[in-house]
């Protein structure tokens, strides 16, 4: 037993050394062979030639250094047993020619260092007519590689014209070199209907020639372009005639509507004579999933408490069917191309849309409605904003935020005495610094389409020792003969009263004078007969609104007016600090 495994041992020990040199054999191999991607680098290409000239049909590769190549004449791939013929040095190395013993005027010429395999034929004749192509075969670390299939065609018009230029009977009977396409092309289509998302191949068969005919393809008359991706042209030599054929291979990669009932045409065109050209069509049909979209019906813009009409619009091969859907409103019972929807406010910037569905698939589509409603404030500024500069407490509005729903979208704009200071839903505080600053700001909301909205607010600095006031004067704008005077304080207004030229006045016949107040402030209206209370045109009237709070009082006189025509004329207006106790108080004309 122990005997055995010592035989056992050895002949594991045997196949592992043999094993090991095996793979480092190949190893080595690799490293002075690397593996090449076997390609055609230069190919031949078509070719017409006359009975006589030599031709030569280039063959420039990249491959494993123990591939061989080979040429292929009428898909026969081997040509024979090849003897070298003679060595001939040129400037960019060595050429071996080589020629093949069944065909002593076919001669390959080999360039090993560039790795040029060249087919070369002599005196060429008809014989020699058909289709060529290189192959590099395959090797064990490598794939083969194939040009292009090839087409050699002689032709011998030229010689035939030369020869028998003045003999009309030879020439016709010796120069039956050419061969015209005796019928018209043949058009081959797949099965109809083509789907969407499936390619499909259309096929162009000429008519045997000699040479081969050239092929056109059309698409409703316009030329199909002929790009490497799409098209491929073969030439394939026709046993029973041993004439030319010329396939034309349209691939449609993926056909859609814009194929759906295409007329393709496809023309022969023979280059030789004046032979007509010859064509065939066919239809192309295609089912495709649908194409949809949402029309509006509506004349004008979409407004609240209105009905708005849309239609679906879809184009499918099969005819589709319509689904209707929306985020807010159910509208899965409707199934019309047509629908008619009731506007709301709640129901703007929501979407709607239409689900289109056939045999090979279904698309969607959505909208938005957008209703035109007039601006509604959110968010408003306070109409009295106090602001503490001395204190450095958080308790300070930063900002002033007006927030607006409408649509179209509002323009805000911020103002202090008639002058722009900033525009947008915000107005930042931070900006205020000085007690001057303090006083009536407003803002405007224009909204297109609609009233602007426009209120004021008071910006009021409050004094960390005193809480000053802020007294505000005018004459009204919407009444003659009214003055209004609107005094601010964060403590409470004691008292307001009128003086005309320094002697105060009281409600009476000729004149009235009401106050009211809410939270932060009081308003005073003065509305007088000014002939009356006025009694002499020379004197110098002037006019002042008395405010009154715990900490003091504030008089500012407004102007003069001219009474010589028995109705008030505004001579000069200004603005009066008086700093005793601080009040901040302007009296002007409007």
């Amino acid at each position: 037993m122990i005997s055995t495994y010592r035989r056992q041992l050895s002949l594991f020990i045997i196949v592992y050394v043999i094993f090991s040199l095996t793979i480092k054999i190949v190893n080595a191999f690799e490293n002075v062979h690397p593996r090449i991607n076997q390609k055609i680098l230069i190919g031949p290409h078509n070719i017409n030639a006359h009975p006589g000239e030599t031709i030569q049909l280039p063959c420039i590769v990249s491959k494993q250094f123990d591939a061989t190549v080979t040429w292929c004449w009428n898909d026969f791939c081997t040509l024979g047993k090849a003897q070298l013929v003679r060595h001939d040095t040129i400037y960019d190395g060595l050429i071996s020619i080589y020629q093949y013993a069944a065909y002593p005027r076919f001669r390959l010429l080999i360039n090993e260092r560039l790795n040029h395999y060249n087919l070369s034929i002599t005196n060429v004749s008809h014989k020699d007519e058909g289709i060529f192509q290189c192959q590099i075969q395959r090797t064990m670390y490598a794939h083969e590689a194939r040009s292009e299939r090839v087409r050699l065609t002689v032709i011998g018009i030229k010689r035939c014209l030369k020869l028998f230029i003045f003999i009309d009977y030879f020439l016709f009977s010796s120069c039956l070199l050419l061969a015209p396409p005796n019928d018209q092309p043949r058009l081959l289509l797949p099965n109809m209907p083509l789907k969407q998302g499936q390619s499909a191949k259309i096929t162009c068969v000429s008519s045997p020639s000699k040479p081969a005919s050239k092929l056109i393809l059309y698409k409703n008359e316009q030329i199909l372009t002929t790009e490497l991706s799409s098209s491929t042209y073969i030439y394939e030599l026709d046993i029973n005639t041993n004439k030319n054929l010329t396939k034309l291979i349209y691939t449609i990669k993926d056909p859609d509507s814009s194929w759906n009932n295409i007329i393709i045409k496809c023309k022969q065109i023979y280059e030789f004579t004046n032979y007509s050209q010859l064509y065939v069509t066919g239809k192309i049909q295609v089912h495709y999933k649908p194409k949809v979209r949402i029309e509006s019906q509506n004349r004008h813009p979409l407004t609240v408490n209105s009905t708005a009409t849309f239609r679906c619009i879809a184009q499918g091969n099969p005819e589709p069917q319509f689904k209707w859907f929306a985020n807010s409103i159910d509208l899965s019972s409707l199934t019309s191309s047509i629908i008619n929807i009731p506007l709301s406010k709640h129901v703007h910037n929501h979407s709607i849309g239409c689900t289109a569905i056939n045999s090979v698939g279904m698309t969607n589509t959505s909208i938005r409605l957008l209703i035109r409603h007039p601006p509604v404030l959110i968010i408003h500024p306070p109409k009295f904003v106090t602001l503490n500069l001395d204190s450095k407490s958080s308790s300070n509005p930063t900002v002033l935020r007006c927030i607006v729903d409408s649509y179209p979208r509002a323009k805000i704009t911020w103002y202090r005495y008639g002058e722009i200071i900033a525009e947008g839903s915000l107005f930042n505080l931070t900006n205020i610094t000085k007690r001057e600053q303090q006083g009536i700001y407003s803002y405007h909301i224009e909204t297109d389409g609609f009233e602007p909205i426009k209120n004021d607010f008071i910006i009021y600095i409050k004094d960390f020792f005193l809480g000053k006031p802020l007294i505000y004067i005018q004459e009204s704008k919407q009444y003659n003969r009214l003055f209004e005077c609107q005094v601010y304080s964060s403590s409470p207004i004691l008292r307001i009263t009128w003086r005309l030229n320094d002697e105060p006045i009281e409600s009476s016949d000729q004149l009235s004078i009401s106050t009211t107040c809410d939270d932060y402030s009081c308003k005073s209206k003065l509305v007088y007969d000014y002939p009356t209370i006025i009694p002499s045109s020379n004197s110098l009237n002037r006019l002042s609104c008395i405010g009154e709070n715990e900490f003091g009082i504030e008089q500012s006189r407004l102007y003069q007016m001219d009474t010589s025509d028995g109705t008030a004329t505004k001579k000069f207006f200004f603005f009066f600090f008086l700093h005793y106790l601080d009040f901040y108080f302007v009296f002007f004309l409007i």
